[in-house]
């Protein structure tokens, strides 16, 4: 299978077809799900952003040709939920560490 830089997807329009406010930190974000179309193939996602839309909004999307139901919205999502997980992992590891140091006198 040939692997596909995403500079190398295609863009296309997609919908949102709702969109969730909620509030974290004081700042108000959204849970957006939006659809597209590729070959008669509908695909869908989902993802969270503080810019706000509204049902029937379009966006543009870029998919994987090889993969329609892979795109850069969702991916953006993926790769940020890792972010937070190793972060949180380090940061928990760091605690461990620096707890366990002699104390100074």
């Amino acid at each position: 299978m040939r692997w596909l830089r995403k500079t190398d997807w295609v863009e296309t329009e997609g919908r949102v077809w709702s969109t969730v406010a909620f509030q974290t930190k004081g700042l108000q974000g959204h849970t957006v799900t939006f659809s597209y179309e590729v070959d008669g193939h509908y695909c869908s996602g989902t993802f969270t952003t503080f810019t706000p839309y509204r049902e029937g909004d379009t966006i543009k999307v870029k998919y994987d040709p090889a993969n329609p139901d892979r795109n850069n919205l969702t991916d953006r999502e993926h790769k940020l939920n890792w972010f937070y997980a190793v972060f949180f992992i380090a940061m928990g590891i760091l605690a461990v560490y620096l707890f366990l140091q002699p104390k100074a006198n």
